[in-house]
């Protein structure tokens, strides 16, 4: 194998074989190269090589093969569907520690499969889903110690690279498993120490966050009421703004309707369901409570227009023209659609247009055609915000679906948010500091050259004054994965816009500002968005990149009559490994108390085991676990979800798709929008 690295050219292999293949083409001597911990983690070519000679090895054990790339399998299959043969598996990569001299080889579970005829990707996703969805952390761990004693014969095992080859590439991997030591926050819970644990085993500590509380309105008085619950907080108390209602707001939620005449009935008696009560049924009980209907719920009551004499309800009958293109039937759509939400932007009334979207229209809700792209609910979403209007796309199978309560949940939550109110904050300390994500969009088409779109969220300390602006960014350049970075001139402009839309939304500048985003910051990022903001007196700026790190998934384990064992449910949300003052493991997704019974516990989605998201702080002076809080804390301020929580902090978690949107309108350059008219 040959590489570039350090304005050299590497091979691995011995002094002859590297004689023989570049003879007299060498013009220098040949040097001995040592290659460092810190090569293999950031040099691809290295990564790739070193878990290629583990492969290797390991496939030699009977009955084991591989990928050579980053997979093991069993050659025998355990099960078949049809003609196609389903085999244990398991992915290798490697997980590098800042605080360790080794590496750590990360297994996650998965299947293999076989077959003589072509298998298509709906095949692989479907098996798949079956095989691995409800692998739970205790038969997770099942599945790692059968692979365990599989590929350790021994204690520790050594090699040589290629085998017998003297090439000195040797080998060294132990069978030891790492642990990490959580001391949880919640003084209630009591603590337990194994017996017979080797401290050595421990390799990582961290702490478990407690859930953020969100802040409610008391029912009884104007007195603020935390709840980390959002349902439970809205029905035993009121909204956050509820105050406003009559002074600010008006005193009632309005919307409007779009739908073809057809089905006017139907969805009208739909939407007239927001107003009635719904039982849970049983389903999600450790989260989901019954829905007491929309007064109840928001202390406002909801104006639904009637479908047969309320200019608030337009039709909208749109028959395909047979002569035309997919494509171009899916503008004329588009078209009608918009042109109905205008017709109900004349009115005086503000309200949000919930349209209707049958399945009869779905050959028109997408398309690529000659390199454009196109998509019925951005379009919709692009063309209303650009009028001030708030949206709700709802499509003909939610109307059949039978988890009412938690449609009727989501809905409700919407149609507030959607009327530009506050259904609670976040409770946060931070008083003066403000948040921003940033998000792209690139997009190519033909051979034009790529248009990068840049938007931020902006939120203070609460979660409040969410804005968003759009960027066209002209000086930018590509990594390999296509991720845009931003030229010094455009960062510092970027910090521009920040300043003015933290001035807009706060009406003064904080003293402290943290920026996320999903790749890492270049010193001509951190260096024209420190400059920016260091100029308006802002001297406290943390620029904070966050990311799934899938090879870092550890297996829960609780201790019972002082032994060490597997626990059934996975990680707590909330917990968190410091790797150094710079990198924080943080588990946004586990584990959380359940609304019916604290000592009950509710895993959202109850899909195998958790990864956590990697935090890098790649400027400023804030302490790693102040991040890390925050970044939990800003997990529960989705406001297009009533789930617990998002994976993701709402600072990214829809930036992208709000940049993919925000192309659209690129014309409006630099105009500033509420990011509720893009939920």
């Amino acid at each position: 194998m040959l590489f570039h690295l350090r304005e050299k050219y590497l091979h691995v292999g011995t002094l002859t074989d590297i004689g023989n293949i570049f003879k007299d083409r060498i013009k220098s001597d040949i040097k001995r190269e040592p290659i460092s911990k810190n090569d293999v983690e950031n040099v691809g070519a290295f990564k790739s090589l070193m878990l290629q000679a583990v492969l290797k090895y390991f496939s030699t054990i009977k009955g084991v093969e591989t990928n050579l790339k980053d997979k093991l399998w069993f050659t025998k299959s355990f099960s078949r569907q049809g003609n196609i043969g389903i085999h244990k598996s398991i992915y290798l990569s490697f997980y590098f520690d800042k605080n360790s001299k080794f590496a750590y080889i990360a297994l996650t579970p998965s299947i293999h499969l076989s077959s003589n005829n072509e298998i298509s990707k709906e095949q692989r996703q479907s098996i798949s889903k079956n095989h691995l969805e409800k692998l739970y952390n205790n038969k997770y761990d099942e599945i790692l110690q059968s692979w365990r004693n599989i590929l350790f014969s021994q204690q520790r095992i050594k090699f040589e690279s290629p085998a017998s080859s003297g090439t000195g590439f040797n080998f060294l991997i132990s069978a030891n498993t790492a642990f990490g030591e959580i001391d949880v926050f919640d003084p209630n819970f009591r603590k337990y120490s194994p017996q017979n644990y080797d401290q050595r085993q421990t390799q990582f500590k961290g702490v478990q966050f407690l859930e953020p509380q969100l802040v409610f309105k008391n029912v009884a008085t104007d007195v603020d009421f935390k709840d980390y619950h959002p349902m439970r907080g809205l029905v035993n108390n009121r909204p956050y703004d509820v105050n406003l209602n009559g002074v600010i707001h008006s005193n009632e939620v309005n919307l409007s309707a779009i739908c073809p005449s057809k089905y006017s009935e139907n969805f009208y008696r739909f939407l007239s369901e927001l107003q009635l009560q719904h039982k849970t049924e049983n389903i999600n009980p450790d989260y989901l409570i019954d829905y007491p209907g929309f007064a109840s719920v928001f202390n406002i009551s909801l104006n639904i227009p009637n479908y047969d004499n309320d200019e608030r309800w337009q039709d909208v009958n749109f028959i395909a023209d047979s002569k035309l293109e997919n494509h171009e039937n899916a503008i004329r759509l588009a078209r009608l659609i918009t042109s109905k939400i205008e017709q109900i932007s004349s009115s005086q009334c503000r309200s949000t247009v919930v349209v209707f979207i049958p399945k009869e229209w779905q050959p028109f809700e997408s398309y690529l055609y000659e390199g454009e792209s196109f998509d019925l609910h951005d379009y919709i979403k692009a063309f209303s915000a650009s009028k001030g209007i708030s949206t709700q796309l709802i499509r003909e199978e939610t109307l059949i679906d039978k988890l009412k309560c938690q449609i009727y949940w989501w809905l409700s939550l919407s149609f507030y948010v959607k009327s530009l109110r506050t259904p609670w904050i976040l409770n946060n300390q931070e008083k003066n500091t403000a948040y921003a994500g940033i998000g792209y969009s690139v997009s190519k088409i033909r051979d034009k050259s790529e248009i990068v779109i840049g938007c931020s969220h902006i939120y203070d300390s609460n979660g409040q004054g969410l804005k968003y602006r759009l960027s066209k960014i002209d000086n930018y350049f590509l990594d390999k994965q296509n991720n845009p970075y931003l030229s010094y001139k455009d960062a510092f402009q970027f910090g521009v816009s920040i300043r003015e839309l933290f001035y807009q939304s706060l009406d003064k500048l904080p003293e402290r500002v943290v920026i996320h985003k999903r790749t890492k910051f270049t010193e001509d990022e951190i260096n024209g968005i420190k400059s920016s903001l260091n100029k308006a007196g802002i001297k406290k700026v943390d620029l904070i990149e966050i990311n799934y790190d899938y090879d870092a998934r550890f297996v829960a384990m609780n201790v019972y009559q002082r032994q060490l064992q597997v626990d059934r449910f996975p990680i707590s949300r909330g917990t968190c490994i410091i790797t150094n003052k710079y990198t924080a493991l943080l588990w946004s997704h586990g584990i959380v108390p359940s609304v019916r019974q604290p000592n009950y516990r509710f895993y959202l989605g109850g899909r195998s085991i958790p990864a956590p998201i990697k935090i890098t702080k790649h400027y400023g002076d804030s302490n790693i676990s102040t991040i890390s809080t925050e970044i939990l804390g800003l997990t529960k301020m989705n406001w297009n979800s009533l789930d617990l929580y998002s994976k993701l902090p709402s600072t990214i978690d829809s930036s992208n798709q709000i940049a993919r949107i925000g192309k659209l309108l690129s014309r409006f350059e630099g105009k500033t929008y509420d990011y509720r008219l893009f939920i």
